[in-house]
């Protein structure tokens, strides 16, 4: 196999992902929510409804001015706020609203179908081999 085909495939495996995600989500009912929307709301579900800005970035490998757009998006929408940090108002607190905490059995029901389909035909031994190619092939980027 050509290496250039690994590096297509694995960008064209990211469309077809991300085209999956948001067609499950406009079956949902959740339109104008997009993928990158997602990985900020599953971060926050994990997080217990509350993370700091910069924890959102770290977490979905993001730049801060790409989450900050992404987390506008989400405010509009009625999904998230923001909270000024009551000892550092440098800090910015983003937190679920109920309506954000109220899709949370979709977005998780989302989240499975995504990698149920995503793994049809692996053995848990071809999934942690995959997982530990692809950490290898990522840190060759990494400074």
């Amino acid at each position: 196999m050509n290496s250039n085909q690994i590096i297509a495939l694995i960008s064209k495996i990211r469309r077809n992902s991300s085209a999956f995600l948001e067609n499950e989500l406009n079956k949902a009912g959740l339109e104008g929510i997009i993928s990158s929307h997602g990985a900020i709301l599953g971060a926050l579900y994990r997080g217990q409804g509350k993370l700091k800005m910069k924890e959102i970035a770290d977490i979905i490998n993001k730049d801060k001015s790409t989450v900050t757009y992404l987390v506008k998006s989400l405010c509009n929408s009625g999904l998230i706020t923001r909270q000024k940090g009551v000892n550092d108002s440098r800090e910015t607190y983003i937190l679920l609203t109920e309506k954000g905490w109220e899709m949370e059995g979709k977005f998780n029901c989302i989240s499975e179908k995504l990698i149920t389909t995503a793994f049809v035909g692996f053995t848990e031994p071809e999934k942690q081999t995959l997982l530990d190619l692809l950490k290898k092939m990522n840190s060759n980027f990494i400074e």
